[in-house]
């Protein structure tokens, strides 16, 4: 059990680390960031095309169909659309966060719900910030036209409010299960006195 509290404090801690990074980022150089996830897309839907269309002519035998040449086709027209125009996937970008933070939001909140019912006083304080980020989720998916360098500052708080708040979830449940822990050794430890004393 200490084991695998031990994995997921390390993993929210990389997770703090990569949001709060990935946020700061965003926020200082948004116009750029959305570029440069442009070309990074463009350059693999290119990759991916020209690789489909060198397959259909390999004279080895090892090669794709008709279909698979179309599909390079495509994938490569898309690729160089999207390397010639970055902005087009700005919307894409933010939805695609908006989405994850949807997913974040979500499992933050039953993971309030389980600690509620595990008896943990202060499970409020992982669901408030789930329901937030189930709120700030929902806003980017359906409305990833806003400005984009407003969206994508915007975006980048919001990364760094989730790496916040995975990180004080993490420490409010490990604050309260050390608190348990040692109730649950100050309760062992009078009946050990208890025991003591009757065998006396």
């Amino acid at each position: 059990m200490k084991d695998f509290f031990k994995n997921i404090q390390r993993n929210t801690i990389l997770t703090f680390a990569g949001f709060v990074l990935l946020g700061i980022l965003l926020i200082i150089f948004p116009d750029i960031i959305a570029n440069v996830a442009g070309y990074i897309i463009g350059a693999v839907l290119i990759g991916f095309g020209v690789t489909k269309i060198i397959s259909y002519f390999r004279p080895d035998g090892v090669r794709t169909g008709v279909f698979g040449m179309v599909i390079g086709i495509i994938s490569s027209l898309v690729g160089i659309y999207i390397i010639s125009r970055p902005d087009v996937v700005a919307n894409f970008f933010v939805s695609v966060f908006g989405v994850i933070i949807l997913i974040n939001g979500a499992v933050k909140t039953r993971n309030a719900m389980n600690l509620k019912r595990a008896g943990i006083s202060n499970w409020w304080s992982a669901l408030i910030p789930g329901v937030i980020s189930l709120l700030l989720g929902i806003i980017f998916v359906i409305s990833p036209d806003i400005a984009h360098d407003i969206m994508m500052r915007l975006l980048g708080g919001v990364l760094i409010f989730e790496g916040i708040s995975d990180l004080w979830t993490i420490l409010a449940f490990s604050a309260q299960r050390k608190k348990n822990e040692k109730r649950k050794n100050e309760i062992e430890g009078e009946y050990t006195i208890i025991d003591s004393e009757d065998v006396d």
